[in-house]
């Protein structure tokens, strides 16, 4: 399945595929240049500067202070806004009945899968997905 997904979305355009694994504590993440993923590593800090979200850094080693009950993390954990990054107003409405204009949302973060609403789905996925 990983390699299926891997090559769908390297074919439509995905601009980054993060494979993580909790049962090893261990993670991928990938970038797409020129039409074909490469393997990221994290910067000196531990950081991962997420290129389709300019000023967005990932803390991908963080993602192993779970407790051994798999609590929840707080995404100002995981992840770190930089103070000069482009702040978005409004996000574009895209279709009928779908709200767009909700603004940053607030996902659970957590290793083990966690529901969301459909709305919230659509809004967190990249267009080159559907």
């Amino acid at each position: 399945m990983r390699y299926c997904k891997r090559s769908r979305y390297q074919a439509a355009g995905v601009p980054e595929f993060w494979i993580i694994d909790p049962e090893h504590q261990q993670r991928e993440l990938l970038r797409l240049v020129e039409g074909s993923y490469q393997r990221q590593t994290l910067d000196a800090a531990g950081g991962y500067a997420i290129s389709s979200i300019p000023g967005l850094t990932f803390f991908g080693d963080r993602l192993w202070l779970i407790e051994e009950h798999r609590r929840q993390i707080p995404e100002e954990i995981l992840f770190q806004v930089a103070a000069d990054a482009p702040r978005v107003e409004k996000i574009p409405t895209i279709g009928d009945g779908v709200d767009w204009s909700k603004g940053l949302l607030k996902f659970p973060v957590a290793l083990e899968p966690v529901t969301i609403s459909f709305d919230d789905y659509i809004y967190w996925c990249p267009e080159a997905k559907f």
